[in-house]
């Protein structure tokens, strides 16, 4: 992979990380909104920023973007740390 190529895959893993753990906050919000117009934005939100991560995904696939075992079991628990941290700072944000 020429060096150019290999740069806007990187991009492009960044990119769908932040979408990944954006998608985790998004959730999180959901479950402590309460019910109405801003918890529909955040639902209608959320479904956009999971189709923006799968055409990403897709798209580093396209470019023979592969990732290790032990990179996906890294990412697997970041993102359940980070869920974790979310939620537990829930009700801190409601009250804000």
């Amino acid at each position: 992979m020429d060096k150019g190529k290999q740069r806007l895959v990187e991009l492009l893993a960044e990119a769908h990380a932040n979408e990944l753990a954006l998608i985790n906050i998004l959730e999180a919000h959901i479950r402590i909104a309460e019910r109405g117009s801003y918890r529909s934005l955040l639902q209608n939100h959320l479904r956009e920023t999971k189709v923006h991560a799968d055409r990403v995904r897709k798209r580093m696939d396209r470019l023979g973007y592969s990732q290790s075992l032990f990179s996906r079991t890294y990412g697997t628990a970041q993102n359940l740390i980070k869920q974790g941290l979310v939620l537990s700072k829930g009700p801190i944000d409601m009250v804000r």
